[in-house]
């Protein structure tokens, strides 16, 4: 099997499908939890949809890294750059105007404005995404220069989880300073230096593709399904321990011991899922998930604006969720009908 002869990738196209349900799920639950005073019972359930989706970034970067790898053996490093501009940094600049015009933050100054179009982290949080991916297409020559191997994807693993430990370790012993949190949470999301372990674990998966589709292939589902249901458990064992005794928000991130080892598992399982699945509901999914990546957050708060009652309890999140992926990719499917298509979702 030759992936650059390959005009469809099904696995890698489910990865993403189910990846997109897993944005909107955190969204969606995060107002749950930081908005709204429910029972004890419905904010744990809001905290385990929460926590479930956290694979869904990492699984996006891994299978970014896949893509570019075979886009710069395919076209020159340059084309892809032009090409990532017009798709990403367009819609970025658009959608990030729009979320300053009708969400305006408070109090409102020439610094915030510069923060939200460096680091994303606007009325429309979600774009955080793309300086982060624009980050790692800027180091990608010097990533392929380096010949990444096994030993140095492995090296990168421990080194992210020791770093992700000692994070949780002092936010837990109130070692960072209250106001410096909310810094180096948006620090460590809005740069690459935790997330690139998985970008360049998909790197690496597509230098050797057809070796690592045969190992995905070869290793029993009943397997993946094991590993993935142990760091499950770590998981939510976890963010039980930071909502009953720590109570910091901040211990809800991507940036856990538990969270890397949990995205790892169902990046491997989603893989193995999609070698097996083909659905016509994915396939509109994958379509139209940069689409619903970009509208979805607008969608949210225009729920939020009408009533709260849909985030409150556990049915009202997975409905919400389902409501707003559909009516996403339906906005989405409108705009690429229309003239503004290039600026809102990056192509027709």
């Amino acid at each position: 099997m030759n992936l650059q002869n390959r005009d469809k990738l099904a696995e890698l196209d489910f990865v993403r499908a189910i990846s997109i349900i897993g944005v909107v799920a955190i969204h969606v639950s995060t107002i749950a939890m930081t908005k709204l005073s429910t029972d004890p019972f419905s904010l744990f359930i809001s905290v385990i949809f929460n926590q479930l989706s956290r694979f869904c970034v990492p699984a996006f970067l891994f299978v970014s890294g896949i893509l570019v790898y075979y886009s710069c053996k395919r076209n020159r490093y340059s084309a892809l750059l032009k090409r990532r501009a017009v798709e990403l940094v367009i819609p970025y600049i658009v959608w990030s105007m729009i979320g300053i015009l009708l969400f305006p933050p408070l109090p409102i100054n020439f610094k915030g404005i510069v923060m939200i179009f460096i680091t994303g982290n606007g009325p429309f949080y979600q774009l955080y995404y793309i300086p982060l991916l624009i980050q790692l297409l800027l180091l990608l020559p010097a990533l392929l220069r380096l010949r990444i191997g096994k030993l140095a994807v492995g090296s990168l693993f421990f080194v992210t989880l020791f770093v992700c430990s000692i994070y949780q370790v002092l936010i837990i012993a109130s070692k960072i300073p209250t106001e410096w949190l909310g810094w180096s949470n948006l620090a460590f999301q809005s740069t690459f230096l935790l997330w690139l372990l998985y970008f360049v674990s998909g790197l690496l998966a597509a230098k050797h593709y057809p070796t690592f589709v045969k190992w995905i292939k070869f290793v029993p589902l009943y397997r993946f399904i094991g590993i993935f249901a142990i760091f499950t458990i770590m998981l939510l064992i976890d963010a039980y321990l930071n909502m009953d005794f720590f109570q910091r928000d901040e211990l809800y991130s991507y940036f856990r011991v538990t969270v890397v080892l949990f995205s790892c598992s169902a990046i491997a399982l989603l893989m193995k899922l999609g070698m097996k699945r083909r659905s016509n509901l994915f396939s509109w999914l994958y379509e139209h998930s940069f689409g619903i990546y970009l509208v979805h957050v607008a969608v949210i708060r225009g729920i939020e604006q009408v009533s709260l009652l849909p985030f409150s309890n556990g049915l009202g999140i997975i409905v919400t969720t389902a409501l707003t992926v559909v009516v996403s990719g339906c906005i989405v499917m409108l705009i690429k009908k229309s003239p503004l298509a290039v600026l809102l979702v990056g192509r027709k």
